[in-house]
């Protein structure tokens, strides 16, 4: 047994280690969350790390302003297979999180990174529970935004497992969330058809019945994936 016992794992700890300051108030004040003289409070909503996929574990919290605001955040601890080196990793989900970013694509606020930690945004709503809570031209506008995130996940040569799985909104947007092994590398070849495929299978899931001349005219972009996938084929 070490003769030097563990500290116990803290929150207010990791938030220190992962941005490089002496104690959780610091960080606040270094990511931007408050100023120097502001006073926030830290709020737990669970009391173990939990299993986020199959490269993470997860934990949420709040900040608490002196208005009583909350601010809702994630920890995402990366969790690689045996024999691959954890910032390798974090580098690449951060890179590609990058490359989104540059050409549109809604992701979380990002605060801080490293040690293997992401410290972001928790986004409120999964984006298929945004849109059955919608109006239909609410809905409608939602999936138009889809369509873009889509086309520029396919132009950067993602070629991910499900392209709209795992979708978040705030509202009023389509934020993309996991950059891991799911989403893969960029710079591939996908097939139009798969992001065809599951933009289509993603409306019909949630009730909303697209024909051809509404892909057209609501979303142009969808339909230009539609055409290059028959080009494929042909």
């Amino acid at each position: 047994m070490s003769a030097v016992a563990q500290l116990p794992w803290t929150l207010e700890t990791e938030l220190a280690k992962i941005t490089a300051t002496r104690n959780w108030s610091e960080a606040l004040v270094t990511v931007g969350l408050a100023g120097a003289s502001d006073q926030l409070a830290l709020v737990r909503r669970q009391e173990v790390w939990e299993r986020g996929g199959a490269e993470t574990f997860v934990y949420r919290f709040f900040t608490v302003d002196q208005a009583n605001l909350e601010t809702a955040h994630i920890l995402k601890a990366c969790v690689p297979g045996v024999g691959v080196p954890i910032e390798k990793v974090l580098a690449d989900w951060l890179s590609r999180r990058s490359l989104l970013a540059s050409v549109g694509v809604s992701t979380p606020k990002l605060y801080a990174a490293s040690h293997g930690l992401i410290w972001e945004e928790c986004l409120p709503t999964p984006l298929e529970v945004t849109l059955r809570d919608a109006s239909e031209a609410h809905a409608r506008i939602l999936l138009s935004k889809l369509a873009v995130t889509l086309n520029s996940m396919y132009q950067q040569g993602f070629d991910p497992v499900d392209p709209t799985y795992d979708l978040w909104s705030r509202g009023e947007d389509v934020v993309l969330i996991d950059f891991g092994q799911d989403l893969g590398p960029a710079g591939r070849q996908p097939a139009a058809g798969k992001y065809v495929e599951s933009f289509n299978r993603f409306a019909a899931d949630n009730a909303i019945a697209l024909g051809s001349a509404d892909v057209e005219r609501l979303v142009p972009i969808i339909a230009a994936l539609s055409r290059s996938s028959s080009a494929q084929l042909n």
